[in-house]
């Protein structure tokens, strides 16, 4: 793996981009002290301050498309084991790809694939939540956001943590193939949206249900409150 530091950069996951455009190698790893314009699924921002989490970006190049099928759900898997390991304390994981600690969101995982000139190219970024205090979030975000720090009281050093996550995520990318099942058990096992009410946007029309199964390719099959079940792949089920 090949590691890069940065004080400052807008994304890395815009930043590994550019340089997997021009041919970065597999397993280059972006860790960046802050971003200016953090991102999160749907387009939303990732408020990613100096000192205060883990911002980690990771560029895949699988061989064939199949390689990338419940990426994200074994991602998810392995920075949630990163946690674990660092606090002891039961980390959740709520569909598709965000890590929750006593009901408060400390991580967000998003995975982009590129198609260029007949092969294909993820990058799969990370932002963990460390050292934030309450106070240090916005204040719309205070009642939903959380940090290692706020559970277990400890400041901790970002870098190395960051450094962890990436090659968490990287073992389970390479052994993904031999342990796809494993990976998925343990994300059903760990999914606090299973079993649960959600509604979720179709075609500017709000459905509701109970998700009841992850498929191998980390769809959510949900069961329509009109009997009807469905399969969400993309967007977002909110938990109700």
């Amino acid at each position: 793996m090949n590691f890069i530091y940065l004080d400052e950069i807008d994304s890395t996951n815009n930043e590994l981009k550019k340089m997997a455009a021009l041919g970065a190698e597999e397993g280059t790893v972006l860790i960046a002290d802050r971003q200016t314009a953090g991102r999160g699924r749907l387009g939303r921002s990732f408020e990613s301050r100096s000192g205060m989490g883990a911002w980690v970006s990771l560029l895949l190049r699988p061989d064939k498309a199949e390689a990338l099928e419940s990426l994200t759900c074994a991602a998810a898997v392995a920075v949630r084991r990163t946690v674990i390991a660092l606090t002891k304390l039961d980390c959740k994981i709520k569909w598709t790809n965000d890590l929750v600690l006593n009901g408060r969101k400390i991580c967000g995982i998003l995975t982009e694939y590129t198609v260029s000139g007949g092969s294909g190219y993820a990058v799969i970024g990370a932002g963990l939540n460390i050292n934030q205090d309450i106070e240090d979030f916005a204040p719309e975000l205070r009642e939903k956001a959380g940090s290692l720090y706020l559970e277990t009281g400890v400041k901790r050093d970002c870098r190395r943590i960051a450094e962890a996550m990436a090659r968490a995520i990287y073992e389970a990318y390479l052994e993904l193939d031999e342990k796809r099942e494993e990976y998925m058990e343990e994300y059903r096992s760990s999914c606090m949206t299973l079993g649960r009410r959600v509604e979720f946007t179709l075609g500017g029309k709000t459905l509701r249900g109970k998700a009841q199964s992850i498929g191998r390719d980390g769809s959510l099959g949900i069961l329509l409150d009109n009997g009807e079940m469905f399969s969400l792949r993309f967007g977002e089920a909110s938990v109700i």
